[in-house]
């Protein structure tokens, strides 16, 4: 059963989903961009506790400014805390996986292991643009500097998906291996529902969070003492296979899965395995 939970800062609603009932261990899970908590695969767990949270100006989290990376975790910590949690396992998919880095970089005491999906790297890091290719090297430069231009075109894209989404849908579906794309079309509410949430606000939040992503960073300190387990597609043709490159030199790998055929979306159809190993 997944129940639906608010917490409040500032006056503020940061918005989370829970299933499971609450430990001292959680699985803790960040979505990608343009997705939100209920992007979330729907399997049967048994006595985990996963948590997944709405970023700032995402589904029914209030919008903010514009914030930090750091400032969002540090409330997702604190919510933690209010529940007594003292050891996270993280996965992140896409750009949730540079929030799960950052939370890890922050809060290593907390983290037991790290599981990065199809996942981004620090955008605007020395040393880091080359392994993302020219389209991540074009995304942050003109988050950096052209801000009424990306937002602009975020908010019209919000506008695309929420006027047009079936047939927005349908384009992306063409785009997805079988497996990605047969659950998809298997849980279409629950699809539609999490990307819609993506775009409230007008498409607000997720210019928000883009800028939280794209903003410049000297580094990014992983412990050595947390195991970092990878996932990426071959086929994925949003973040290149390359970055494993940079997982690999960067921090402590345990292991690194290339999957053939596998598209963006693999944590969707491959989530049981994914949280095996990460809770393993």
């Amino acid at each position: 059963m997944t129940n639906a939970e608010i917490a409040i800062f500032d006056e503020k609603r940061l918005a989370f989903s829970r299933i499971g009932e609450w430990n001292t261990e959680v699985v803790l899970f960040f979505h990608g961009f343009l997705g939100s908590r209920n992007y979330f695969p729907d399997y049967e767990y048994d006595d985990k506790c996963i948590l997944s949270f709405d970023r700032p100006g995402i589904g029914d989290s209030s919008l903010t400014g514009p914030y930090a990376m750091e400032d969002f975790l540090t409330q997702v910590r604190a919510v933690l805390a209010d529940h007594g949690v003292t050891a996270v396992r993280l996965i992140g998919h896409s750009a949730g996986g540079y929030y799960a880095q950052v939370f890890a970089a922050m809060f290593p005491e907390l983290v037991r292991s790290l599981s990065l999906v199809s996942s981004v790297i620090p955008l605007n890091m020395p040393g880091t643009l080359r392994f993302g290719g020219a389209k991540w090297r074009t995304v942050a430069f003109l988050l950096q500097h052209c801000k009424r231009f990306s937002r602009f075109f975020i908010r019209r894209m919000a506008t695309s998906v929420r006027q047009d989404y079936d047939a927005q849908l349908a384009g992306n579906l063409k785009t997805l291996p079988d497996k990605e794309r047969a659950y998809i079309e298997s849980h279409p509410e629950q699809i539609k529902r999490a990307i819609l949430e993506a775009v409230t606000h007008d498409g607000e939040g997720a210019f928000l969070d883009a800028s939280a992503l794209s903003r410049r960073r000297k580094e990014l300190r992983v412990s050595a003492d947390i195991p970092v387990y990878l996932w990426h597609g071959t086929a994925d043709q949003t973040v290149s296979i390359a970055v494993l490159e940079f997982f690999e030199k960067s921090y402590s790998v345990q292991a690194s899965h290339r999957i053939p055929g596998a598209g963006h979306m693999l944590y969707l159809p491959s989530w049981p395995d994914i949280l095996a190993e990460a809770t393993e």
